[in-house]
């Protein structure tokens, strides 16, 4: 069985969480999966749940980079093979989690590497992504 794990930007303190996510008419929240944050209060469990900033909301890949981070949507990916240095932005799109070049002013649009995170990170390139930010906190990455 596969993990599902969201992460997102707290509102009250700008900090990064991860667990269930919650979406309501008028908020987003992120539920902390850690059971210990869960109390039993006149026989209702409840947990410990935080507002969170809608647009930084990201989906884990299920993937790991060769330091054994998670993979989010959002995360700005660095490849180091021996020919070339590249770096891939984690994109959800039509269904399935990808990995994006940023577009160049000469391209309409951006190259989308499709399937090529989860075919390319199991199988045997695993060693060459590595995670160096988010397209939230580090943006100039991307420059």
């Amino acid at each position: 069985m596969r993990e599902i794990l969201f992460r997102g930007k707290r509102i009250d303190n700008g900090e990064w969480t991860t667990g269930d996510l919650i979406q309501l008419d008028f908020q987003t929240r992120i539920a902390d999966q850690n059971l210990w944050a869960s109390e039993l209060i006149n026989n209702q469990l409840t947990l410990d749940c935080y507002d969170i900033i809608p647009e930084t909301v990201g989906q884990f890949t299920g993937l790991t980079d060769k330091n054994g981070v998670k993979i989010f949507e959002g995360d700005i990916i660095k490849t180091n093979s021996p020919r070339t240095s590249v770096t891939l932005i984690v994109t959800f799109e039509n269904g399935a989690f990808c990995l994006r070049i940023k577009p160049l002013k000469r391209f309409k649009d951006a190259v989308t590497f499709r399937d090529s995170l989860s075919q390319g990170i199991d199988n045997c390139i695993r060693p060459i992504y590595e995670v160096i930010g988010n397209i939230h906190d580090n943006p100039k990455l991307l420059n």
